[in-house]
C-alpha cells in the first residue's frame, strides 16, 4: 500500500506543478519548461554517461539552456521572432567542437550532443509556443489539453494492459507494453478529446479527435524510444526525482516526441 500511496502522492504532485504553471500564465510555464530542460538534460547526460560517452558539461548544458532562454524570451514576446535565428548557428557551432578541441574522440559524443538538443530542447522549447493557438482562451488551452490527454493514455494503457494485455508492442525494448493496453489508452484519450471539444471548442469534432491520434501515436513512440535509451544504459529508470515514477524523463518522454508534430498538426489545421 505504501508504494501505491507514494506514486500517488508524487503523481499528485506532479500534475500540480504542470497544471498550475499552465494556468499561471505564459511566462510562469515558461520558466516552468527551463526547470524541466534542465532536468531532463542531467538524466539525458547520465544515461549516456553510463555508456562511457562522457559529454562536456558546460558547452552542453550552455547552449541547450541558452536555446531554451531564447524560446521563451521569443514566446513571450521579451523580443522579437527574428532572434530564433540565432539558434542556428549556435547549433552549428557543435561541429566547431572536434577541430577546436584537437580530439577526434570528441566525435564519439558529438551525435549524443547534437540529439540532446533534438530530442529534449526543442520539443520543450515549442511547447512554449502553443499559446498562440489559444484563441479566446485565458491559458494555454491546446498545452493543457496535450497533458490532459498524454495523461489519459499512459493512465488507461497501463489499467487495460494489466487487465487484459497479451500481445507485446515491442517485447524488446519495453516488456510491460501491449497492444491491447495502447488501444485502451487510444479510445479513453479519444473520448477525452470529444469532451474537451464539448468544453473548449476552437476545433471541430474531427479536429479534437486528430488531435488526440496525433498526441497518442507519437506520444507512444516516444515513450518506446526513452525505453530503448534506458535499456541502453541498463536503466529501469531515468532517474529518482519522482518517488514512484522515476526520473522527468519517465514523465515527459511521451511529449518530447509528439511536442512537435502537435504544434504542425495545430499550425496546419489553425
Amino acid at each position: 500500500m505504501k508504494p501505491f500511496l507514494t506514486r500517488t502522492l508524487s503523481g499528485a504532485v506532479y500534475v500540480i506543478l504542470v497544471v498550475g504553471s499552465i494556468l499561471g500564465g505564459n511566462l510562469i510555464f515558461g520558466l516552468f519548461s527551463l526547470v524541466l530542460l534542465f532536468l531532463s538534460l542531467s538524466e539525458y547526460r547520465e544515461i549516456i554517461r553510463l555508456e562511457d560517452i562522457p559529454i562536456p558539461a558546460v558547452p552542453y548544458y550552455a547552449l541547450n539552456i541558452v536555446l531554451g532562454v531564447l524560446a521563451v524570451l521569443v514566446s513571450n514576446g521579451n523580443i522579437g521572432y527574428q532572434y530564433l535565428l540565432i539558434a542556428v548557428p549556435l547549433i552549428f557551432s557543435i561541429f566547431l567542437i572536434p577541430a577546436l578541441s584537437n580530439q577526434i574522440k570528441t566525435m564519439n559524443w558529438l551525435g549524443y550532443f547534437l540529439m540532446s538538443i533534438f530530442y529534449i530542447t526543442i520539443p520543450l522549447s515549442l511547447i512554449n509556443f502553443y499559446h498562440l493557438f489559444k484563441g479566446d482562451s485565458s491559458f494555454n488551452m491546446f498545452l493543457l489539453s496535450t497533458f490532459v490527454i498524454l495523461w489519459l493514455n499512459d493512465t488507461f494503457a497501463y489499467i487495460v494492459g494489466s487487465m487484459a494485455g497479451k500481445y507485446k508492442l515491442s517485447e524488446d525494448i519495453s516488456p510491460k507494453k501491449t497492444w491491447e493496453g495502447s488501444i485502451g489508452g487510444m479510445i479513453f484519450s479519444l473520448g477525452g478529446a470529444t469532451i474537451l471539444w464539448n468544453y473548449f471548442g476552437e476545433l471541430s469534432l474531427i479536429g479534437w479527435l486528430g488531435f488526440a491520434l496525433v498526441i497518442v501515436i507519437f506520444g507512444t513512440f516516444g515513450d518506446l524510444f526513452e525505453s530503448a535509451l534506458k535499456r541502453r544504459a541498463g536503466l529501469k529508470e531515468s532517474g529518482t526525482l519522482i518517488p514512484g515514477h522515476g526520473g522527468i524523463l519517465d514523465r515527459l518522454d511521451s511529449l518530447l516526441l509528439a511536442a512537435p508534430f502537435v504544434f504542425i498538426y495545430l499550425l496546419l489545421v489553425l
